[in-house]
């Protein structure tokens, strides 16, 4: 028996000491709070559909038309990766960016795939300034000099210093991403 639960005499009985308050909100009789009957009136006011997907959604999915929607942010040079190619269409190749179910977007319009009118790359005009490049500059650095200058150090003074090089059927048990062809 649980030892914060009572004891009762009969073992048979049903020990639920949350049965009240997790009926408590379920009942039929019981007094509506002024809550709920706002939160019904906010649902009983939202605008409703009748076509929608019956299995997965509900009255209230209403589409935005395009003018509702988010503009697309960051879509001066345009999105020419979005236009299918025609040697794609001739191979069957599907790109996720090109199919029409990746640009449609709810509640953010479809970015244009033509460069803005206003866009003058001549003056110098600045689209995207990434303030932190510099930072992941000296990340993929310190990156790349870990894994290809300090592991060959730490693989020499583990053969020099320590127990020797590790044996292939070391390297193939705990290595386990790739497997070393055995002679004998």
């Amino acid at each position: 028996m649980n030892a914060f639960a009572p004891e009762f005499g009969n073992p048979l009985h049903l020990n639920n000491m949350f049965f009240e308050h997790y009926h408590r909100w379920r009942e039929p009789t019981r007094d509506i709070l002024e809550i709920e009957i706002k939160n019904q009136a906010a649902i009983d006011a939202l605008p409703t559909t009748t076509h929608y997907d019956h299995d997965k959604g509900v009255k209230y999915d209403v589409e935005w038309t395009e003018d509702q929607k988010f503009p697309h942010v960051a879509s001066r040079l345009g999105m020419p990766i979005l236009r299918e190619e025609p040697i794609e269409k001739i191979l069957g190749l599907e790109r996720a960016p090109a199919h029409v179910g990746y640009q449609f977007q709810p509640f953010v319009q479809t970015p244009p795939m033509e460069p803005d009118s206003s866009l003058n790359m001549t003056m110098g005009d600045v689209i995207y300034e990434n303030a932190r490049v510099a930072e992941w500059v000296k990340f993929w650095k310190c990156s790349a000099f870990v894994v290809f200058g300090m592991s060959p150090g730490f693989y020499m003074f583990e053969i020099y210093q320590g127990d020797g090089a590790p044996s292939l059927n070391w390297m193939a048990d705990n290595w386990n991403w790739f497997d070393i062809p055995r002679q004998f």
